[in-house]
């Protein structure tokens, strides 16, 4: 049975677990690239739990956290804000969870919140997360040439949209 709850301070050791696993910090923003730990991420939710522009929430499997995805930058006035994808446990990749998942935020932006436009920003190279994006009706806006450098190379940040029309 698939589930999604707000995002919890009990989920903060998964945080770590996720953000250090290098198969997902390959397609993170430099400034979340690299180890972490519980402290850091202790302060981080602190932050979090104040700050009314973010909302995230964890997705779980047969009562078993397997991700965690959300909103930043909420901009109730025009309307908008950027998803945030955390994705893993690896055993849960490739079973469709993550189209799922992204069906329900989608319903929960527009329905719920009532926004009008939802961005997101993704590395050129990441073909799985494009593929699906695509598929979910995303179109890309704007393509940041050179935007990040890791892996001794320049990557594109593509930034996709969905409209509430």
């Amino acid at each position: 049975m698939f589930t999604v709850r707000d995002y919890q301070k009990k989920d903060i050791p998964l945080r770590v677990k996720w953000f250090n696993n290098e198969k997902i910090n390959q397609f993170l923003s430099n400034e979340n690239q690299g180890k972490t730990n519980l402290e850091k991420q202790t302060d981080w939710f602190k932050r979090y739990s104040r700050d009314i522009s973010k909302k995230f929430f964890t997705f779980e499997y047969d009562k078993k956290p397997i991700w965690f995805m959300g909103f930043s930058n909420i901009n109730f006035t025009n309307k908008n804000a950027d998803i945030f994808i955390m994705i893993w446990e690896d055993e849960y990749l490739g079973k469709g969870l993550w189209e799922t998942a992204m069906k329900r935020l989608i319903e929960y932006w527009f329905g719920e919140l009532e926004l009008h436009k939802i961005c997101l920003w993704v590395f050129d190279e990441n073909t799985r997360a494009l593929n699906l994006y695509k598929k979910l009706w995303f179109e890309i806006e704007w393509t940041l040439v050179d935007d990040a450098f890791f892996d001794w190379k320049y990557h594109d940040t593509l930034i996709m949209s969905i409209f509430n029309r």
